[in-house]
């Protein structure tokens, strides 16, 4: 018996003597699609990737610590607290814990972990806003990936500064498949002698983009409008759950931003009236610490190439462009 680890730590071949047979034509399939190899960052780029980092941790605290308010509240007989009082605002969370637990001597003590979880997460909240400065400058250097990527719903200031920090440019990528292993969003592959199966996805790479990615899917979904691949999310949410669709289109998403940069193209669809509401989306869509998108995009000289380079193109069925790998 015999297990064969590749140095991609995607793959994992096992096998027992003869009657196991791989060649190497077998390994190497869709090697651009496997390997996620990018040339060195840039001490700026290196800088940028630290900053998205440091507040992706910050946003997963201040998570955490809400979590820890509501189950507080829920343990004390308050289940409905989240949902009557903004627990993520400190007016929300001080009325919350008046309210629930008021001038009883005996929730005296929990309405003092309250408080004090109420202040950890105030602390948060102003390291987000600080951070949300930082992100706005890391966007503001890249108008035009900022134009391109900022065009799709529910991409926002996070998703976008990530995407400048930690891909830069999208020449550095061979294929779209490349750029969807480099944020770990391709599935992990097993190979046993004639068996080969697809498993989870690996999580190799950005952990911080990928998380931004998912996020912005779920955003997506939030919006007011329907489309094709806001559809296409609610099909696969049938048929294998919230998270692993959100993991789906994610991939679908990154696959879509490989093309959008590389051909400078902005977000459309092919129904008309979908494609109308986009227009009337972009018009109301705000990047947090930027400012209005409509700002952005009328500032990047190369926009009107992107809307003819986007005129051009040939729309596929999710109401996107065509996908070059």
């Amino acid at each position: 018996m015999y297990t064969l680890i590749s140095l991609n730590p995607t793959i994992t071949i096992t096998g027992t003597g003869e009657a196991s047979s791989f060649s190497r034509a077998t390994i190497n399939r869709d090697r651009q699609n496997i390997l996620s190899i990018s040339p060195a960052a840039s001490d700026q780029e290196m800088a940028n990737r630290d900053t998205i980092s440091h507040h992706r941790k910050i946003d997963e605290s201040h998570t955490q610590q809400v979590n820890r308010l509501h189950a507080l509240f829920f343990d004390k007989g308050f289940p409905e607290a989240g949902k009557v009082y903004k627990l993520h605002t400190k007016g929300g969370r001080a009325a919350a814990i008046e309210a629930c637990f008021g001038t009883d001597r005996s929730l005296a003590p929990s309405k003092r972990i309250a408080k004090e979880l109420s202040m950890q997460l105030t602390l948060l909240e102003e390291l987000q806003e600080r951070g949300e400065k930082q992100l706005a400058k890391i966007v503001r250097s890249d108008d035009r990936t900022a134009t391109l990527l900022g065009s799709i719903p529910g991409v926002g200031l996070k998703t976008i500064a990530s995407f400048i920090a930690f891909v830069g440019d999208i020449g550095r990528f061979h294929s779209a498949k490349q750029l969807a292993a480099y944020c770990g969003l391709v599935p992990r592959v097993y190979q046993s002698g004639q068996r080969d199966a697809a498993r989870k996805i690996t999580k190799e790479g950005q952990a911080a983009l990928r998380g931004y990615l998912i996020e912005s899917v779920f955003a997506m979904m939030r919006t007011s409008f329907d489309f094709p691949l806001k559809r296409k999310y609610e099909e696969f949410r049938e048929r294998m759950g919230a998270r692993k669709a959100a993991v789906a289109i994610a991939r679908k998403l990154v696959m879509m931003m490989y093309s959008m940069l590389k051909h400078g193209t902005i977000f459309t669809v092919g129904d008309i009236a979908e494609r109308m509401e986009v227009v009337a989306y972009h018009a109301r869509k705000n990047l947090r610490a930027v400012g209005q998108y409509n700002k952005i995009r009328k500032s990047c000289k190369a926009y009107p190439e992107m809307i003819t380079a986007t005129n051009s193109m040939v729309i596929n069925e999710l109401g996107v462009f065509t996908i070059c790998n």
